[in-house]
């Protein structure tokens, strides 16, 4: 199987294809307990990999100077460490990456929203249910409270978001470091799913941003 998609990417039309086969290793009754195991499985197998990888890839940025503009190398590192504290890992386990990632510049709306929802998963812990049939869920959320310092974190990104919209738009790199370029859907969702979080963690967001982003989607909805 081939899939081939035609995408504009920082302006640049480009042309990218995947390639692979897919099989079914063994047939899994959704309705099932064993679903659930499956599912818990997966997470653990995925987590380990991830954990693996993540930590590779902070050592590769560490030695490996970043190009100009940085891009997005913050949000490579903060979509990574989403997933691992939403999979269970503790934060403890990625204080390390934590710390790189408060050093570097919010310069990219993907990255910097990714850094916002990262910093909130810090204050979730999540719990595993044990398998049982007829259901989907594999855990449950509960919020905890926010280190003082990371809600100052995510307070200036918050800001960064604030003033790098136009019309309730974002583009790759903030309305400030490129003023004429249009905004995108994508760019803008992760803005908002990010601006989310930040209320989640008690972060004003200013009103007007809100009626801004609703607008402009009712507008472009057809």
């Amino acid at each position: 199987m081939t899939l081939t998609a035609k995408v504009v990417l920082m302006g640049k039309a480009r042309s990218i294809r995947w390639g692979g086969k897919l099989a079914v290793g063994e047939t899994i009754d959704s309705r099932g307990a064993g679903f659930h195991s499956h599912v818990q499985d997966a997470i653990r197998r995925g987590t380990a990999w991830l954990k693996s990888d993540t930590r590779s890839r902070l050592q590769t940025f560490k030695k490996t100077p970043a190009k100009k503009p940085v891009n997005q190398r913050l949000g490579q590192l903060a979509v990574q460490c989403f997933a691992l504290l939403r999979s269970g890992v503790k934060p403890d386990a990625l204080t390390p990456e934590f710390a790189w990632m408060a050093e570097q510049p919010l310069t990219m709306t993907y990255s910097v929203s990714l850094w916002i929802m990262a910093l909130e998963a810090r204050s979730i812990r999540r719990e595993s249910i044990k398998p049982r049939a007829r259901t989907r869920s594999v855990a449950r959320y509960e919020r905890g409270d926010l280190d003082k310092a990371d809600t100052a974190r995510i307070a200036v990104a918050v800001k960064w978001l604030v003033d790098n919209h136009k019309g309730g738009w974002w583009n790759y790199e903030g309305i400030k470091a490129t003023p004429t370029r249009a905004g995108d859907r994508s760019n803008s969702q992760f803005a908002i799913l990010a601006l989310h979080s930040a209320l989640a963690c008690g972060v004003e967001v200013p009103r007007k941003l809100w009626e801004d982003a609703l607008a402009e989607l009712l507008k472009a909805q057809e």
